[in-house]
C-alpha cells in the first residue's frame, strides 16, 4: 500500500503531498503528487501528477497538470497525457498556455503516440481506418450470431443482437 509524505510550510499548511510505494511515486485512482501554494491566505492547487511505479501514467485524462495563480484564480498552464510515455489518440498529448494581458493563450500543442511525436493528420487516418475495420467485423460477427440463432430455431430478425445490447 502507498504511504503519504507531506511537506509543511512555516504556518502549518501542507504544501506538497507525495504518495510512495517502495520509494517510488505510486498511487492508484488519485494523484500521487500534489503541490499547493498559499496566496493572500488562500490555498491553490498548483501541480498534480498521476504516477504508477515512479512514471507518469493515467488512462483517459491528463497525468500531469500545472496551474499558475493569476489575479486570485488558478489558471491551467500545462497538461500532459501519459500512458507509457506521452500518448493520446483523441487530441494533443501535450499543451501549454501563457497568460498575456490577462488572457490565457495556447502557446504549444504537440501530438504523441506511445512517446513518439507525430503530426495530427498522421493520427487521424489510422484511427478512422481502425474504426471502419472494427465496425465491419463487428457487423459480420453480429450477422453470424443472428444466423446461428435462426438456424437453431429461434425467431430473430436483422439487427436483433443490437437490440439485445441496449437492454
Amino acid at each position: 500500500m502507498s504511504t503519504p509524505e507531506y511537506t509543511v510550510n512555516g504556518v502549518g499548511v501542507v504544501t506538497i503531498e507525495g504518495w510512495y510505494l517502495n520509494d517510488k511515486l505510486h498511487r492508484i485512482g488519485r494523484p500521487a503528487w500534489q503541490e499547493w501554494e498559499v496566496v493572500d491566505g488562500v490555498t491553490f492547487l498548483v501541480s498534480e501528477g498521476w504516477y504508477l511505479n515512479d512514471e507518469l501514467h493515467r488512462i483517459g485524462e491528463p497525468s500531469l497538470r500545472d496551474w499558475r495563480v493569476v489575479d486570485g484564480r488558478a489558471v491551467l498552464i500545462r497538461e500532459g497525457w501519459y500512458w507509457n510515455g506521452l500518448h493520446r489518440t483523441d487530441g494533443p498529448a501535450w499543451r501549454s498556455w501563457e497568460v498575456v494581458d490577462g488572457r490565457v493563450v495556447l502557446t504549444r500543442e504537440e501530438w504523441y503516440l506511445k512517446g513518439v511525436k507525430i503530426r495530427p493528420r498522421t493520427l487521424r487516418q489510422p484511427v478512422r481506418a481502425i474504426e471502419r475495420w472494427w465496425r465491419y467485423h463487428h457487423r459480420r460477427r453480429q450477422q453470424a450470431i443472428e444466423s446461428l440463432l435462426w438456424d437453431s430455431g429461434m425467431k430473430v430478425f436483422p439487427g436483433f443482437m443490437g437490440l439485445l445490447r441496449e437492454y
